[in-house]
């Protein structure tokens, strides 16, 4: 028998099934966190970009960026606590800044 295969990071748009996980690393992440209602409301922002980073089946962190015009800016990202210090943020903020230049972004803050 071989050793297991760890699946690929993957960063993909952040999608409703995925809240429950990405409420749980907000929380484990921020003392203010967010709602699961308030995360469905800013899933429905048209000026919006939010990301998952997924191995697997599981959510390992996000990230969120709101649109202004042609400026960028990071609103939120987190990683979950056992998996900080693997590269999942930084995957995650060039997921994120690429898809604001897409967007036709030219600043980021």
């Amino acid at each position: 028998m071989g050793a297991a295969v760890t699946p690929p990071l993957e960063i993909r748009p952040m999608l409703s099934r995925h809240l429950r996980s990405v409420a749980a690393i907000d929380s484990a992440s921020h003392p203010k966190a967010w709602s699961r209602e308030l995360w469905r409301a800013e899933l429905r922002r048209e000026n919006r970009i939010y990301l998952v980073a997924i191995r697997g089946r599981t959510v390992l962190g996000y990230a969120g960026v709101l649109i202004a015009i042609d400026e960028a800016h990071l609103m939120t990202i987190a990683t979950h606590p056992d998996h900080r210090g693997q590269g999942v943020a930084t995957r995650l903020l060039l997921a994120a800044i690429d898809q604001a230049v897409e967007a036709g972004c030219t600043a980021l803050t």
